[in-house]
C-alpha cells in the first residue's frame, strides 16, 4: 500500500509570535515580527491513530499592539497525489485565527483532534510514558545531545548512526522509502555540514544546564531546545572572517528524545 504524503501549511501575518506543531511539537516557530510560512513535509512526526494540530499566538511584550493586523492559518493535509507541488487534495485539520468564533486576544491557544485510522507506516513511538523529567534525566539528555554533537563535528557516520537510528527508520517507514537506503539520509546530513562549513573551525551554541525540555506525544517523547526560542537542541557555526563576532554559517537540529529500558534514546 503507498502511504500517503502528509503536510503542514501555515501562514502569519502581523506581529505576533506563532508557535504550531502536530501532538505539542512545535514544527513551525515565529518569534520574529515579520510574517512567516511553511509547507513542510509531515509523516514522521505523525501516529497511525489519532493526532492533534496544536499551537499557540502571544504578542511580544516589548511589541506595541496592533489590533486587526493579525492573520493566522495552520493545515494539516493529505497531499494531492495529481500535483507536482505539494497541494491540499484532503484537509484534515484547519485552524484560523482571528475569526468570529475566536476574536483576537492573546495567548491564543488551540488543539483539533484528526483520526488516521491506522494508517500503515505510520509509527507509534517505542518510549514510556513520562510522569516527569528530574535532574538525573536531564543531565542523560544533555549527555546524549553532546555525544552527537561530537559525532556530527568529527564526521562519524557509525557513531552518529548509533544514536540517531530511530530517527532515520522513523523518517524511512513514515514515508515508504527503501530501508537499504536508509543510512543514505544520515550521510548525506555529514556530507553537507562539510560542504557547508568547508573545513573550517566548527564553534557549538550548546549548554547542558540551560536545555529546555518539553513533553509531547501524549508523554511519550520530549522536544529538547538550547533555549526558550530555538527549535535546535543546540547549533553548529562557524565565525565570520571578517568579524569574530558575527555568524558566517550555522546549522540547528530539532532533536526528540524518548525513555526506554536501555535509557534516553534520539526518536526524531
Amino acid at each position: 500500500m503507498k502511504i500517503p504524503y502528509y503536510y503542514l501549511k501555515v501562514m502569519v501575518e502581523g506581529r505576533c509570535g506563532a508557535i504550531a506543531g502536530v501532538n505539542h511539537a512545535p514544527l513551525f516557530m515565529k518569534h520574529s515580527p515579520e510574517g512567516g510560512a511553511t509547507n513542510m513535509p509531515l509523516n514522521e512526526f505523525l501516529l497511525p491513530g489519532k493526532n492533534c494540530l496544536t499551537g499557540h499566538l502571544f504578542w511580544h511584550p516589548e511589541e506595541s499592539y496592533e489590533e486587526g493586523k493579525t492573520r493566522f492559518e495552520a493545515i494539516v493535509y493529505e497531499a494531492d497525489p495529481g500535483e507536482a507541488v505539494p497541494q491540499p487534495g484532503k484537509v484534515l485539520a484547519r485552524h484560523v485565527f482571528p475569526t468570529e468564533e475566536n476574536e483576537e486576544a492573546y495567548p491564543h491557544v488551540f488543539e483539533l483532534e484528526f483520526d488516521l485510522g491506522g494508517q500503515e507506516g505510520l509509527v507509534e513511538p517505542e518510549a514510556v510514558k513520562l510522569e516527569g523529567i528530574s535532574r538525573e534525566d536531564h543531565a542523560d539528555i544533555g549527555v546524549l545531545i553532546s555525544r552527537l554533537i561530537d559525532a556530527l563535528i568529527d564526521g562519524d557516520e557509525e557513531k552518529a548512526w548509533s544514536l540517531t537510528h530511530r530517527r532515520y527508520e522513523t523518517i524511512n517507514q513514515a514515508n515508504g522509502f527503501d530501508p537499504a537506503t536508509q543510512k543514505n539520509l544520515l550521510k548525506q546530513q555529514i556530507a553537507s555540514l562539510a560542504k557547508v562549513f568547508g573545513g573550517k573551525e566548527i564553534k557549538v551554541d550548546f549548554a547542558m544546564d540551560e536545555l529546555a525540555i518539553r513533553p509531547c506525544y501524549d508523554q511519550r517523547l520530549c522536544w529538547v531546545s538550547g533555549s526558550q526560542n530555538q527549535r535546535g537542541a543546540f547549533t553548529l557555526y562557524t565565525e565570520d572572517p571578517l568579524d569574530p563576532e558575527k555568524v558566517d554559517r550555522s546549522f540547528a537540529l530539532p532533536v526528540y528524545v524518548g525513555k526506554t529500558g536501555e535509557g534516553w534514546e534520539i526518536f526524531l
